[in-house]
């Protein structure tokens, strides 16, 4: 007993700690609104035809009311998007506007809350995407402020208007007019509901929808239907924004054939009348009976059917001229539901043509007869003129052309002569295929070119062999004319003749033979340096398989030393990879493309290349030399301006043909000198330019006297020069212009100079001086201008008359002095 009370505890006490745990989750989900309203507020019940309804444009005043619990907090979301009471806001609900935040407070008429300050937004910006508000409905949702998760617990729908509008480009026509309704301002990305006399036709338009900015665009054809106006209701499946239109359709008659001769059949199609009506018949303004009428839609009422339509079939009368007539159907109830056709009847004229059957491009040759006489007749082929030919008296002519494209399948062949000569004839078109290729390795890329299949048929199948195969690129589908153009590549099998067979869904099916050659490969480029970067294209290799590209490093060798690339085939066999070619010697190498089964071989020719740097510079310049391409370990020789330079350090290439070194450039004339570097098989010439810039002038020292002695030496400035060495050139003159040389010296190798014992100057005066410049020469052969005249002279030239006075003069006074000395030593002597 006191067990059985012990359990009876613990059991309320797990049932009070369970309620314990799932009470806040009850209460969170608990109602916190007992209901709820928003409506219009704006203007006045006079300008506002929403107001009081909870329907509005963006930006009209709203009232937003109702009673709940007293003392909880409410966030109030405006969304476009629908939910349920339960869901969640950022889950369900991801595009919305946080609108307001209010407590429910008690009052005199309970817990009740009243809100008169909201508008309605232009937009949505506090969920994870913005939108713009576009009509339709929207949805006011009620969250308790305090629930973390967001739980909806009330909602209120809104219907926004204003935003939006379409229009319709044609309000009326008979059934099958093109209509095209365009709009705006509804949700983007929205499905669009339209229907036509109350039935939905969406999926008849292509199941149309918004674009990303909420316009919309939508063309369709007016289905079958009665007589009169018709609604068309274009509507957003989601926002439920809704636009109408009226669509008055008319009566319409469609005759096939349009012209024929006299007792010939004639069905008469009609759309666009009254509802299961009576339709009366006219053929040329004469009513035909309706025993001559015979009903192919309802065969027992012979009436229109549910949606005014019907088809009917009549024989042409007999006797009638050849001459167009008019075709009338009138609702007999109601004269204003009528339709007209034109139907011309011709002559009993007759066509052959030369072949019931060819392709596309073969020639057809037309005979005809009993045409009205020397008249022109226009040929068609399908209702499509191709040329036309003339009558002769008789009425007879004939015609060729060539099948223009077209589908599989009979085509008709009509001369009409406009004077009521009309005949037929029917042929048949085959289809065929033809390859831009007719042989070529596995891999090649084939162009299939097919005409006469069937109409926007897709192509099914493709052969080669038997074998399926895919279509690479081009059509999938025939053309409206039964034309396609499509690439395949040619499988990787043994060398042979292949079909080629098309097959479309419509059974149509064709054949072309391709020869499969061997393996082949090309390399692009097929010449450069080493290190240029080639790419190898190659097929007929088996698919997928691992395949090696072997480059001999040797020139011509198909042995010895290589480097190898690899690569994968595709699946159709061929090869594609693009890589450098090794630095090598110069002539070509082999490179041998292979799967292990198959191969193909091309050739890289390795080219020589070199260079110097600088290419302009001085006498004494050094100048560096590198070349690739050259044979290997070979001596290399340098020539400057034909002269052989002995380099410092001798140049030999390496085993991959490649070299560096450098000379310096020795004493030549100024300009462009020619360089060339060979290994004795290959050769490169380069330009070097020597510099031509001349030295500048020598700055001439004074002799240190207007008069000086012999010997004489002249002085001046050092001039230095890139090219070294600076050599001088003296000349002295007795005339200012130098025409008259007395010393002429040149390649001085020093900025002075003394005139030899033979190159002693005669005397000359002042009156008449000697005049003396100086320039030099650099080792480039650039000559500087000379330098200022400076003048000088020597010793003075007196008359030979008074020149022997002054010696006689001299003469006798040496006598005088002699003879007083001789006179004054004897008296002494006394």
């Amino acid at each position: 007993m006191k067990k059985n009370m012990l359990f009876r505890t613990l059991g309320v006490v797990l049932s009070l700690a369970l309620l314990v745990m799932v009470l806040p989750a009850s209460l969170a989900l608990a109602a916190t609104i007992d209901t709820a309203e928003v409506i219009n507020t704006e203007g006045t019940p006079s300008t506002n035809p929403y107001y009081g309804e909870p329907v509005g444009e963006t930006g009209d005043s709203i009232e937003v009311s109702g009673i709940g619990d007293n003392g909880v907090e409410i966030d109030l979301y405006f969304s476009s998007q629908g939910a349920e009471e339960g869901d969640e806001i950022d889950d369900e609900v991801q595009i919305y506007e946080k609108m307001y935040n209010f407590t429910i407070l008690g009052g005199i008429d309970g817990d009740q809350f009243n809100i008169t300050t909201l508008e309605i937004p232009d937009e949505l910006t506090d969920g994870d995407s913005d939108e713009d508000v576009h009509d339709g409905v929207y949805y006011f949702y009620f969250v308790r402020a305090t629930d973390s998760n967001k739980n909806i617990q009330y909602i209120v729908e809104f219907e926004i208007v204003g935003n939006s509008d379409a229009e319709i480009d044609f309000d009326e026509g008979p059934v099958g007019t093109t209509v095209t309704i365009t709009g705006y301002g509804i949700a983007p990305y929205e499905a669009l509901l339209v229907e036509f006399d109350g039935k939905d036709i969406t999926g008849q338009v292509g199941d149309p929808f918004a674009d990303e900015d909420g316009d919309f665009e939508v063309i369709f054809d007016i289905p079958e239907s009665e007589n009169g106006d018709q609604t068309i209701t274009v509507a957003g499946e989601d926002s439920r924004a809704e636009f109408e239109f009226t669509f008055t359709v008319l009566a319409s008659i469609v005759l096939s054939p349009t012209e024929g001769k006299s007792g010939s059949t004639l069905t008469i199609g009609g759309t666009g009348f009254d509802y299961k009506n009576g339709v009366v018949f006219f053929f040329g303004g004469d009513v035909v009976a309706s025993t001559d009428i015979t009903w192919v839609v309802d065969g027992v009422y012979k009436r229109t059917n549910s949606v005014g339509s019907f088809t009917v079939t009549m024989e042409i009368p007999e006797g009638l001229d050849a001459r167009i007539y008019v075709v009338r159907a009138e609702d007999e109830d109601d004269d204003e539901i009528v339709a007209e056709a034109h139907f011309t009847v011709v002559m009993d004229s007759i066509i052959i043509v030369d072949e019931d059957s060819g392709n596309v491009g073969d020639t057809i040759t037309v005979d005809g007869t009993d045409f009205t006489s020397d008249d022109e007749v226009t040929i068609y082929f399908d209702d499509e003129p191709v040329g036309t030919a003339d009558t002769l008296t008789d009425g007879s002519f004939t015609f060729s052309f060539d099948i223009p494209e077209s589908t599989a399948g009979e085509h008709t062949i009509k001369a009409d002569d406009d004077s009521g000569g009309v005949a037929e004839a029917v042929i048949t078109v085959e289809p065929k295929i033809a390859l831009d290729l007719e042989e070529g390795p596995g891999g090649t890329e084939v162009t299939i070119t097919g005409t006469g299949f069937g109409y926007r048929s897709d192509i099914e199948t493709i052969e080669f062999d038997g074998t399926d195969v895919d279509i690479e690129s081009g059509d999938d589908r025939s053309e409206t004319n039964g034309s396609f153009e499509l690439t395949i590549l040619v499988p990787a099998v043994s060398a042979g003749s292949y079909d080629v067979t098309v097959i479309d869904e419509d059974g149509n099916e064709a054949e072309a033979e391709f020869t499969v050659v061997i393996a082949t490969a090309t390399i692009n480029p097929a010449s450069g340096v080493g290190e240029t970067e080639v790419t190898i294209s190659s097929s007929g290799f088996i698919a997928n398989s691992a395949v090696t590209i072997t480059y001999y490093v040797e020139a011509d060798a198909t042995t010895g030393d290589s480097e190898v690339f690899s690569a994968t085939a595709g699946s159709d066999g061929v090869v594609s990879t693009t890589f450098d070619i090794p630095a090598s010697e110069y002539g070509s190498h082999n490179l041998v493309i292979s799967d292990g089964t198959n191969s193909a071989t091309v050739v890289f020719a390795i080219l020589a290349d070199a260079n110097i740097s600088p290419a302009t510079g001085n006498v004494g310049s050094t100048v560096s030399v590198n070349g690739t391409g050259f044979g290997a370990t070979k001596a290399i020789s340098i020539t400057y301006d034909g002269t052989l330079i002995t380099p410092t350090i001798p140049i030999t290439t390496l085993a991959d043909g490649s070299f560096s070194g450098s000379f310096d450039v020795p004493v030549s004339d100024g300009g462009n000198r020619t360089v060339t570097v060979s290994d004795g098989t290959v050769t490169k010439q380069f330009t070097f330019t020597m510099e031509t810039t001349p030295p500048g002038i020598p700055q001439q020292n004074p002799i240190g006297s207007e008069r000086p002695k012999q010997p004489i030496t002249f002085d001046w400035a050092d001039v230095t020069d890139a090219s070294a060495p600076v050599t001088y050139n003296l000349q002295i003159a007795s005339d200012a212009n130098y025409s008259s040389l007395v010393v002429n010296k040149t390649g001085l190798t020093e900025s002075i100079y003394t005139l030899t014992e033979a190159e002693e100057l005669e005397p000359v005066s002042k009156d008449n001086p000697y005049y003396w410049r100086v320039s030099c020469t650099d080792a480039a052969s650039n000559s500087s201008d000379w330098g200022p005249s400076a003048t000088f002279y020597i010793g003075t030239i007196w008359p030979g008359w008074l020149m022997w006075l002054w010696i006689g003069l001299g003469a006798l006074v040496l006598g005088v002095f002699f003879f007083w000395l001789g006179r004054r030593i004897a008296f002494s002597s006394y």
